[in-house]
Formats: C-alpha cells, sequence, structure tokens
C-alpha cells in the first residue's frame, strides 16, 4: 500500500536547479511536522513551497500579496505539492 507523501519531504521530480530552503514552523503548527520547528523543502520561489488562499481563492488569481481583505476574511496557507 502507499503512503501519502509528508509536504515537508523532498518531492523526487524537483528540477535540478531548483534550491532547497528552509520554512520556519510557529509552535501551533509544529503538529503537522512531528514537532519539528524548521523543514526543508525543494523550490525555486514561494510559489512552489506555499499557496495562500482568501476565503479558498488562490491568490495568484485575485492580486497576488496586494489581494486586499475585509473584516471576517479567512487566509489559509497550504504546503504545495508536486503530483505525478
Amino acid at each position: 500500500m502507499l503512503r501519502r507523501r509528508q509536504w515537508f519531504e523532498p518531492i523526487a521530480a524537483a528540477r535540478m536547479n531548483d534550491m532547497s530552503i528552509r520554512v520556519r514552523i510557529p509552535s501551533p503548527l509544529r503538529g503537522y511536522t512531528n514537532g519539528a520547528d524548521v523543514v526543508e523543502s525543494p523550490g525555486a520561489n514561494v510559489g512552489e513551497v506555499l499557496n495562500v488562499y482568501l476565503n479558498d481563492e488562490d491568490i495568484r488569481f485575485l492580486k497576488n500579496l496586494d489581494t486586499p481583505v475585509k473584516d471576517g476574511d479567512e487566509i489559509s496557507i497550504v504546503p504545495a505539492i508536486a503530483g505525478g
């Protein structure tokens, strides 16, 4: 049986020119990283490592980091996962 890859494990299909970056994990989220305060991930830019959503809408299709927010909005930061 195949096991689902954890988001912080290396991505086997990473491009050769990608660098390994370190992501600092805040205390409340360390349950998702087996307690690790820092994880490494391949990626050439932030978009290859994390996806940011505003009210379930990917901000890349809005105004990216300039997307305005209003009272009651919900921001989700989700690890990018390569498929294959």
